[in-house]
């Protein structure tokens, strides 16, 4: 059987393209090192993630066309809630916007966590290929501890309980104590 040469030859390719578009993805494990790149804030200023070594770090990414974000962003915000005495940084990364209208968007929801712009969607393309929200858990080294779509309050508390500890018990009030 005689196999034509362009045949044999895209044949021969397919499993060498296969292999370059894998490795191209870049999509990151748990348990890798999330590298160092620059998120750029809503108000237009830079800043590199390892400015934040030594804490642990909350990415949610989300549309800021979707009606649900404000509410994950709450639930997000809601993390905070135990641990305002451990180092942990919450940072929304609003995915295919500029910085400007992440700023409108933080500032009409209300937002109570630094806000950054994936302007092309290379930042979430390293955590995903689809689905918003997507929230990715890094601990102080910068190392992907947990990471999945949607906003699973009880699966990041679990991470970030794992990196940090468990949370403060909220005090119990006095004032009615005699």
């Amino acid at each position: 059987m005689q196999i034509r040469r362009p045949l044999l030859l895209t044949l021969l390719a397919v499993p060498v393209l296969v292999a370059a578009a894998t490795s191209f993805a870049g999509l990151l494990a748990v348990g890798d090192e999330v590298p160092d790149v620059t998120l750029t804030m809503s108000d237009g200023k830079d800043q590199k993630l390892s400015a934040r070594e030594g804490r642990a770090v909350v990415l949610f990414f989300y549309g800021t066309w979707s009606k649900k974000a404000p509410g994950d962003a709450a639930t997000i915000a809601g993390l905070r809630k135990g641990r305002e005495a451990q180092a942990l940084d919450l940072i929304g990364v609003a995915r295919d916007a500029k910085p400007e209208d992440v700023k409108k968007f933080a500032d009409d929801n209300k937002l109570t966590f630094p806000q950054a712009a994936d302007a092309k969607g290379e930042l979430y393309q390293r955590f995903a290929e689809k689905g918003l929200p997507w929230v990715a858990v890094l601990d102080g080294k910068r190392k992907l501890k947990w990471s999945a779509a949607g906003v699973a309050e009880d699966d990041i508390d679990a991470a970030l309980t794992e990196i940090l500890g468990k949370r403060e018990e909220p005090k119990k009030d006095d004032a009615g104590a005699k």
